[in-house]
């Protein structure tokens, strides 16, 4: 199962949307949703957790809570950044209000990661490890930080980049909605927005799955629809361990030439992965200025300082080796698959 949500602007912002359940997991716990506004758009991610039934309510709710208060106090508001933190904080709410309702949905949250752009400048906003990306010209660059424990050991230095897929702490949120009663989330200060920029938000189906050098390669792609099915595909070709989402707001006309770029990721992860490939430009520095992330005392110090005890100091980064794993995990699982059913069409 799919789904999809687009639409294009009065002027020169343009929304495609797509969220797909994945390859293993029997139920969608993504959602996402956008609202155009009167000189602007409004677009948001949530991923949900809780158990069955539980992780899909609380991103629904989430969505359904975002895209209502913006677009009811938009007129109202002079201050966007302030907007953003208010609709999250509601969203917060309305899903630990619901959570409370019921036992089965007592310990149902969900990230968030939305987007708030006028014709000429935009904002972001998250809670949780759900991601935002801009892409501008040949650079594809990170606009948020994930609120993770694994997240807190990078910037601690007691993890590198590309070994946090391979610590157990890798997946533990430190916020997230519906948790606790206040939730302070990260808003970014206005940024100007160009002609030809795309910014992608994205749950961790996506990023959790394709390396983000070819996420960014991928989102050169002209046509806007096809370029998010090819992020899907990737995803799932690569395992679709967990749900897709993915949504893009593209302002004016893409560049024709950018098929032909050589993008540079900008973040821990795509400077991490140049270095060790030796594609690493000499003008970069290696070790990227990451930005302050306030403790949730939700996840106490101590358990960050037990976290960080448990890496593993003898891991060998093979960037391309663990490319091949991947695609051969996901070959053997079809080919578990593919026997599985010849044997029961065989016995019926």
């Amino acid at each position: 199962m799919s789904g999809t949500s687009n639409s294009q602007g009065n002027e020169w912002l343009y929304i495609e949307g797509k969220t797909d359940i994945g390859s293993v997991r029997e139920e969608n716990q993504d959602a996402l949703g956008h609202v155009r506004l009167d000189g602007g758009v409004f677009l948001a991610v949530a991923d949900g957790m809780g158990g069955y039934a539980g992780g899909s309510l609380a991103a629904k709710l989430a969505i359904e809570s975002l895209v209502g208060y913006v677009e009811s106090h938009w007129k109202k508001t002079q201050d966007p950044m302030a907007l953003l933190r208010n609709a999250i904080q509601e969203a917060n709410r309305v899903v630990r209000e619901r959570a409370s309702v019921e036992e089965k949905f007592h310990d149902m949250g969900t990230t968030c990661v939305c987007c708030l752009s006028t014709d000429t400048e935009y904002y972001v906003a998250h809670v949780g490890d759900s991601r935002a990306y801009l892409l501008r010209d040949e650079v594809f660059s990170l606009l948020t930080e994930d609120h993770t424990v694994i997240q807190e050991l990078i910037k601690q230095g007691r993890v590198k980049p590309l070994e946090a897929s391979y610590h157990p702490s890798a997946g533990i949120l430190m916020r997230c909605l519906g948790q606790i009663d206040d939730v302070e989330p990260d808003v970014s200060a206005p940024s100007e927005l160009q002609e030809g920029d795309r910014i992608l938000l994205c749950s961790d189906g996506l990023t959790g799955m394709v390396y983000e050098d070819e996420i960014a390669q991928t989102l050169t792609g002209q046509d806007l629809p096809a370029t998010l099915n090819a992020l899907i595909r990737m995803a799932n070709e690569a395992g679709g361990f967990d749900n897709i989402t993915v949504s893009v707001l593209q302002a004016g006309d893409f560049p024709e030439e950018a098929s032909h770029w050589d993008v540079l990721v900008d973040s821990p992860e795509g400077l991490a992965l140049m270095e060790a490939e030796g594609r690493l430009p000499a003008d970069i520095g290696q070790q990227p200025n990451l930005r302050h992330t306030t403790v949730l005392k939700a996840v106490s110090d101590e358990e960050v300082e037990e976290a960080g005890r448990d890496v593993s100091r003898n891991v060998e980064w093979n960037p391309r080796k663990d490319r091949l794993v991947h695609l051969l995990l996901a070959g053997s699982l079809i080919a578990i698959l593919a026997a599985f059913l010849t044997y029961w069409f065989m016995k019926h």
